[in-house]
């Protein structure tokens, strides 16, 4: 095969995949964006806010002795925030600020 054709099916193939995870990184989105409507809803209830997004990941400012309880409510609300048949799981972390 010359190197115009290996040059060429390389680019074809870069294409495909580019196509193909632009699918998913599009759903991700798509995802982060329904679990941060969800967490939006629950901030109202615990006058807490989101601070910031860092990609897909929401900050939000909880008072501390609420953390705990808005917590427990907030994984499920981001884990079911679409139906799929794979588990989606959320990881919470409280840090505290200073």
């Amino acid at each position: 095969m010359s190197n115009k054709l290996k040059e060429l099916k390389s680019k074809k193939e870069f294409y495909e995949r580019s196509a193909f995870n632009h699918k998913i990184q599009g759903f991700s989105a798509s995802m982060s964006k329904l679990a941060a409507i969800g967490a939006l809803a629950l901030c109202k209830k615990y006058d807490a806010k989101i601070v910031m997004f860092i990609h897909d990941e929401p900050v939000i400012e909880v008072k501390e002795e609420q953390c705990e309880d808005f917590v427990r409510e907030l994984r499920p609300i981001m884990c079911n925030c679409v139906s799929l048949q794979v588990p989606v799981d959320v990881d919470c972390k409280i840090k505290e600020t200073f």
